[in-house]
């Protein structure tokens, strides 16, 4: 198939548009980045630091690739006319067509593989294999450094570091820097402040004996406002049984025996039942009458 001028027209317009578009889009995840390597600095994580800012190279120069190829899709749609009339490869135009041509699948546009297409068919599909044997005779060196995607030297990094940390006022110390022969010393406490305590001035002894303790009582509280105390509750004496109480059959029988009379000694001879008693004590109760009722 031969080269199509309306198409490579159409396609160039769609491949600037959408370069537009993700513009943005590019441009954010180049602040994420950024963003990560800040985070990392300020909370002194310089190793996180140094992982974090790799990646933010990688995306910034990807951005900076896109840029140039949305750079030279814009070239080459000025330039349609040129491309249509002649050809070969003019050397005004060989550098943006040498881009489009390697970058093609490298920026999530679609319409790019579509003006490759065009431009093969119009310089030869031998071009495509010129410029990756000899990059460096058809692409500009710092869009080739982007796309190369290599390694990262580790003064790269520092400087980029460097380079963030100044553009937010953030203090770091650089790794490169010598470490110290000597530990370092003990650092101790500080004084504490003593400046912001008041000072009172020293109380004189009493001239004056401490006064005696008083001997506490009870405080007597007057009752509330409306509340009246509850009477004592008496026993109702005369309302209660009357149970008498039997007195012990024996007691003290020891003191009992003490307070006793002496019993005069007692006649073998005599068997009355009333021997040993006293002479004034009645010998003409019965025996087995009941006793008298108590007295008053």
């Amino acid at each position: 198939m031969s080269f199509n001028a309306d198409d490579f027209r159409t396609s160039l317009q769609y491949s600037v548009q959408r370069f537009k578009k993700l513009d943005s889009q590019k441009l954010e995840e180049v602040k994420k980045t950024e963003t990560k390597v800040v985070d990392h600095l300020r909370l002194e994580q310089m190793d996180m630091a140094h992982f974090a800012v790799r990646a933010y190279i990688r995306e910034k120069d990807q951005y900076l690739a896109f840029q140039i190829a949305q750079t030279y899709a814009e070239q080459l749609l000025e330039k349609r006319t040129l491309v249509a009339a002649q050809k070969d490869l003019p050397d005004q135009i060989k550098e943006a067509v040498a881009s489009i041509i390697v970058a093609a699948h490298q920026f999530g546009n679609e319409y790019l593989p579509k003006v490759k297409d065009q431009l093969l068919r119009r310089y030869g599909k031998s071009l495509e294999k010129k410029i990756n044997d000899k990059p460096h005779h058809f692409l500009h060196p710092r869009f080739q450094m982007a796309l190369a995607n290599g390694d990262i030297s580790e003064d790269r990094c520092e400087r980029e570091l460097t380079n963030i940390a100044m553009k937010y006022d953030i203090t770091i110390q650089s790794s490169n820097a010598p470490v110290p022969l000597s530990p370092p010393a003990i650092a101790t406490a500080p004084a504490f402040p003593t400046a912001h305590m008041q000072t009172f001035p020293q109380q004189p002894p009493p001239t004056q004996p401490y006064p005696q303790p008083q001997p506490y009582s009870q405080p007597q509280y007057p009752p509330p406002q409306g509340f009246a105390p509850a009477p004592i509750q008496q026993p109702f004496l005369n309302q209660m049984p009357y149970q008498p109480q039997q007195a012990p059959l024996f007691g003290n029988y020891s003191a009992i025996m003490q307070n006793a009379p002496a019993l005069p000694p007692q006649n073998p001879s005599d068997s009355s039942p009333f021997a040993g008693f006293p002479p004034s004590f009645n010998t003409s109760i019965d025996p087995n009458s009941p006793p008298p009722p108590p007295s008053d």
